[in-house]
């Protein structure tokens, strides 16, 4: 059984559990309480997750849990999250946007695998944009920015010149998953870490275009700290592409 099927299946019975779960990696724990999630924690060699931030990386795990133990739990826990059905149903669902996302770009970069890491980013339309990435990231930390129009055609800006790259088919999985789950909103971020690379990006719904910048994953840190400007930063770019 899926843990997605054992954490709705438990929720539905109103009653208080406490799941134990490990992976390959590490171990992690779900507070039930009357048919709501209220604690989520998750350890790995990584770090130490509470909240949300832990259900994501479980659900993300989720595909490599090895063992899960169910007990009911009657002690008092300290509340840090509260997911009824509705909304861990929207959750999972954003994960699978996530997911969709995650597999266009995975296919994205195994095709220009070859050629980003010899992509120097001097181009004026991204002025604005490079000034803010200076004043976060470390210098030489960005590896690509490029742009996937609404044909999902690849656009690369750099030295390395006339690289149109046809992603239809795998964009126009993105593009469905985001008009299904997040219709009402005018943008869409995703985030993801490939291999030992940070990929950043922002999805217009009225442009129907994305712009994409691949960082190294060590400056992850340094982008949730300024998460708001950046993300400014990329909308006014991509308004002008």
């Amino acid at each position: 059984m899926k843990l997605e099927e054992i954490l709705f299946g438990l929720i539905g019975t109103g009653g208080c559990w406490r799941v134990f779960l490990k992976t390959e990696d590490g171990e992690g724990c779900i507070y039930i309480r009357n048919g709501v999630i209220v604690r989520v924690k998750y350890k790995d060699l990584f770090g130490e997750f509470e909240g949300e931030e832990a259900l994501k990386v479980i659900v993300e795990n989720s595909a490599v849990v090895e063992s899960v133990d169910l007990q009911p739990c009657s002690q008092k826990v300290e509340q840090n999250v509260e997911y009824d059905f509705s909304k861990l149903m929207l959750f999972f669902e954003k994960f699978k946007l996530e997911k969709d996302a995650l597999n266009a770009l995975s296919e994205v970069e195994s095709n220009i695998q070859d050629v980003y890491e010899k992509i120097i980013i001097d181009s004026e339309k991204f002025k604005e944009l490079l000034k803010v990435c200076e004043n976060v990231f470390s210098e030489g930390s960005i590896s690509a920015i490029f742009l996937l129009d609404k044909n999902g055609i690849l656009k690369i800006e750099g030295d390395v010149r006339d690289i149109d790259m046809d992603f239809k088919a795998e964009f126009s999985v993105f593009v469905d998953s985001v008009k299904s789950v997040c219709s009402d909103s005018e943008y869409v971020e995703f985030i993801s870490n490939i291999s030992n690379k940070f990929i950043y990006g922002i999805y217009s719904l009225k442009l129907e275009a994305a712009l994409i910048a691949i960082f190294d994953v060590r400056e992850r840190a340094n982008f949730e700290l300024d998460q708001d400007v950046i993300r400014e930063a990329f909308k006014n770019t991509l308004k002008k592409l």
